[in-house]
């Protein structure tokens, strides 16, 4: 039997406040007037009892059951309900708190449970969802208005009948299922009957089989051990022998040092003693030639001294004179020495030379070294005065109007004074008419005379508007001729590729070795005024690259710049290529695309490849802002630039700022200002 001891609500409906109340022996009824929370007292046993219908304790959802607040008090962010019972075992405490996040959790002593094992406790005792041991308000004819059969539940709850009705269905119930499961049992001992003589069959060979790999297992045990002491055996053999090895070794090391250093020595003097026997050989061919000489004499003598006996004085005073001759080869032998001599400390004042030249050579490089740093000043010259053409040629196209409006004006006074000067000439004539006729009339004199000085006045202003225009005429010309000295210039720097790595201008130096050379990049494609930032910003280095034929001149030219030292560059040979460009047809439908980078250049046909390889499907937009709002709203993930220059990368990262005058963007812009 339980017994209700105490009731604590805290957080439900209308009990904003923590409250506790004690039901003690005697009391039988709640009563007060409306909105005093009577009918919330049973709402919440009847909640904490698991109800999941919010209308039998009256309410539209989950959260209305937390305080929601008032004038004076703060809405509770959680509910909680607790009953403390009593019965012959001790005092049961049962719980529930609810939060609004959705966090829901029975509580038994104190401890989490389940609603299952709180139903289970309280079954028979008149006390759950269904409680008939409380009666709300206007439920007191609920007993006498109650069928026949809700009176029969009622009376099984309180008799304590019903807790074993239902322990009788769930034990019926899974006296069903398990009947069913012992037919199952039965086919399956029947399917199983029917593999028994197999499965006997594979157990025995499954026996066997691990008798077999015990025994495999066995032998490989012992035949593993065998190998790993021999294994050892043989290793600490090996450590003796690597040990007596090594000493030896370097022993021979050291004799092979002392070796090597008097082959060293004895390799200098066997190159001094060679170049000694070289000049002693081509002595000794000397000696020969003449000794052949001498022999060839002698045998001539010989043969002619039988028959001529009487030239004996004669051959032996040549004999004589050879003999002197001999001396003097000795003495030309000697004097050889000497000059051989004179040879090798030559040789040493040129190995001294050597060393001045090599010093020499390392000054120069020096100087090398500081030119370059000039060169570079020269080059950051040569950008400014690049802007300045820039500003030039637009000042050039001002006066170029400027010189047409003039040269209208002066062909139209020009004319003017033509004409001035036929009716300054046929006023002349008249006047010199008039003269000859005797002045016939001084008024009509007079007026012509005043005619004559107003139209000598007007030919005055014009022949200065004249010098003028003729003094701005020259200053156009001096400025004209500027400009084309600095367009010359740039042709030449674009000639010459200034501007670019010293690795592609060694390589266009020398065009004519390689065929298949096209042109860099830069001077390859036409890009509009108005994209040159954001087309150099997203090639960046790939401007220099250098555009080829074939492979094959892609690789001489790699050849060439390894084999000489010079540097490293990129190549796009045009049989390798591959197009990375694909059109997004809904990105194009974003109102800050402006154009694909790929399609916004201008390009020979057949070098088309180049900026689909470079660019993909990059696409440049009006700001940053665009940028990021496609990048964000769109499935497009491409690199994306905005006019000025911000660049949006495939991963996400931004690059931007300032860029200044980029040298970048004038290598492009150069092709377009010649």
């Amino acid at each position: 039997m339980m017994k209700l001891k105490a009731l604590y609500i805290r957080g439900f409906k209308s009990f904003a406040f923590p409250t506790k109340m004690n039901v003690d022996s005697g009391i039988t009824a709640i009563v007060g007037p409306n909105g005093s929370g009577k009918s919330n007292i049973v709402d919440a046993i009847r909640w904490l009892f698991g109800e999941q219908s919010m209308k039998s304790i009256r309410a539209d959802n989950r959260e209305d059951v937390i305080f929601a607040g008032s004038e004076k008090s703060p809405p509770s962010n959680t509910a909680e309900v607790k009953l403390v019972f009593e019965n012959a075992e001790g005092t049961i405490t049962v719980g529930r708190e609810v939060s609004r996040e959705g966090l829901s959790h029975y509580l038994l002593n104190n401890k989490p449970a389940r609603l299952k094992d709180i139903k289970e406790l309280f079954k028979g005792t008149g006390v759950g969802r269904e409680l008939y041991s409380i009666v709300g308000q206007g439920q007191v004819d609920k007993v006498i208005t109650a069928s026949p059969y809700e009176l029969r539940s009622l009376l099984e709850e309180a008799a304590g009948t019903a807790i074993y009705k239902e322990k009788k269905r769930e034990a019926l119930s899974k006296l069903a299922q398990t009947e069913a499961n012992l037919d199952r049992v039965e086919d399956i001992l029947f399917e199983l009957g029917k593999q028994r003589k197999s499965l006997y069959l594979k157990a025995k060979r499954a026996e066997k089989y691990l008798e077999y790999r015990d025994s495999l297992a066995r032998l490989k045990k012992h035949y593993y051990g065998n190998i790993l002491r021999i294994e050892r055996e043989t290793l600490e053999t090996h450590e003796v022998e690597s040990k007596r090895i090594s000493e030896e070794l370097k022993a021979i090391q050291k004799k092979l040092i002392e070796k090597e250093s008097r082959w060293n020595t004895l390799r200098q003097e066997f190159s001094e003693m060679d170049k000694e026997i070289e000049g002693f050989t081509q002595l000794l061919e000397e000696y020969k030639k003449r000794q052949n000489d001498l022999l060839e004499l002698k045998e001539m003598y010989s043969r002619r001294l039988s028959d001529k006996e009487n030239k004996l004085i004669e051959v032996s005073t040549k004999l004589d004179s050879l003999k002197e001759e001999i001396q003097k080869l000795d003495k030309r032998k000697e004097e050889l020495k000497m000059i051989s001599d004179s040879m090798f400390r030559e040789i040493e004042e040129k190995e001294n030379q050597l060393k001045l030249i090599e010093q020499e050579r390392d000054e120069i490089v020096r100087k090398y070294s500081e030119k370059e740093k000039d060169w570079l000043k020269e080059q950051e010259k040569h950008e400014a005065l690049i802007k300045r053409l820039n500003r030039i040629e637009a000042e050039l196209e001002k006066l170029e109007g400027f010189r047409e409006d003039a040269t209208r004006r002066l062909n139209l006074i020009h004319s003017q004074i033509d004409s001035k000067n036929e009716r300054y000439n046929a006023l002349k004539e008249e006047i010199e008419g008039l003269a000859l006729q005797g002045r016939e009339s001084s008024e009509k004199q007079k007026e012509l005379e005043e005619n004559i000085n107003s139209t000598k006045e007007q030919l005055r202003s014009y022949e200065t508007e004249l010098e003028e225009l003729k003094e701005k005429s020259s200053r156009l010309s001096a400025d004209l001729r500027k400009v084309q000295i600095e367009r010359t210039t740039l042709r030449r720097q674009q000639e010459e590729y200034q501007g670019f790595s010293r690795a592609v201008r060694e390589v266009f130096t020398r065009k004519e070795t390689f065929e298949s050379l096209v042109d860099v990049v830069a001077n390859v494609i036409d890009v509009p005024e108005a994209f040159e930032t954001a087309i150099s910003v997203l090639l960046g280095g790939h401007m220099q690259d250098i555009v080829v034929e074939d492979s094959s001149t892609a690789k001489r030219v790699v050849d060439f710049l390894k084999m000489n030292k010079i540097g490293r560059a990129t190549l796009l040979p045009l049989d390798l290529l591959q197009s990375n460009f694909y059109e997004d047809a809904k990105v194009k439908k974003h109102p800050g695309f402006i154009a694909f980078a790929a399609r916004a250049v201008k390009v020979d046909k057949k070098y088309s490849i180049i900026p689909e390889h470079l660019f993909g499907n990059a696409i440049i937009v009006r700001n940053l802002d665009d940028a990021i709002d496609i990048r964000k709203n769109t499935s497009y993930r491409g690199r994306i630039v905005s006019v000025d220059g911000q660049l949006l990368s495939v991963g996400g990262s931004i690059t931007g700022g300032y860029l200044g005058d980029s040298i970048r963007s004038d290598l492009i812009a150069r092709k377009r200002k010649i």
